[in-house]
Parts: structure tokens; sequence; C-alpha cells
């Protein structure tokens, strides 16, 4: 997956009203969400009143048993990132939510709202 995606206004408003970056924490995540046949965790966002949602932060995450390389707690993965051991990030945590013990995984990626020029919305029209 490329480090940039787009979707609907829509769906970003959904993906920022489950951002889970509190939560993470905790080992929880707010809620697992579906994009482009990835399951996802929001971990940052940026919006604003007149524009609505700019972009989401996201990962992907994969349930725990599945899951191929080292897996921490978040203290953990704290006291390594300190320690210089790992990179900083969220991948390899393991986070609790209703789908079961999930780990995130990969690298972050930013989802932005599609843009439509005014040429392209005129011609759906036509």
């Amino acid at each position: 997956m490329n480090n940039l995606q787009f979707a609907s206004a829509t769906l970003l408003e959904k993906f920022r009203n489950n951002n889970s970056c509190s939560l993470i924490p905790e080992n929880r995540a707010c809620k697992i969400m579906d994009f482009q046949n990835y399951k996802i965790v929001i971990i940052a966002s940026c919006s604003s009143g007149a524009d609505g949602v700019k972009w989401v932060t996201a990962y992907k995450v994969v349930p725990k048993d599945i899951y191929k390389d080292s897996v921490y707690t978040y203290d953990e993965h704290v006291k390594a990132i300190i320690e210089g051991t790992i990179e900083r990030g969220y991948t390899g945590i393991e986070i609790i939510t209703k789908k079961g013990k999930m780990v995130i995984s990969g690298e972050a990626f930013t989802i932005k709202p599609v843009q439509i020029l005014e040429s392209q919305q005129l011609s759906l029209f036509n």
C-alpha cells in the first residue's frame, strides 16, 4: 500500500470519529475499520470546521496469531524505542479489540479526501 491514499469525505469523517491515539497506550483501539480490503486502526487526524477532515493517519492491523514479527505491549514498545532496539512508530504493538487480539503492522499511511475538480464534477451531470 502506498503511503498516501484517498477516500471520500464521508469515510474520512468516520475514520476521524474512531481515532485510537489515546487508547493505544492502554493496548486498546476505538474501532478497527475496513479500508481497501485491509483492517486498519486510525492513530491521528486533522480537521477544520470549515474544510472538514484534512487527513487521517492509519496502520494496517492483523490478527495476533498470524503476525510474524515481535509483539509488544505499548510500554515494552516505548522502552525498546528509548533503548534504540526498534524504530519509532506503532508497528508490533498488540491491541485488544472487539475482533480479538490484533497487532499493528507495517508503516503508517495517510488518507486524504478525494479532490474532484470542478470540470470533473460538471461532467457527472452531463
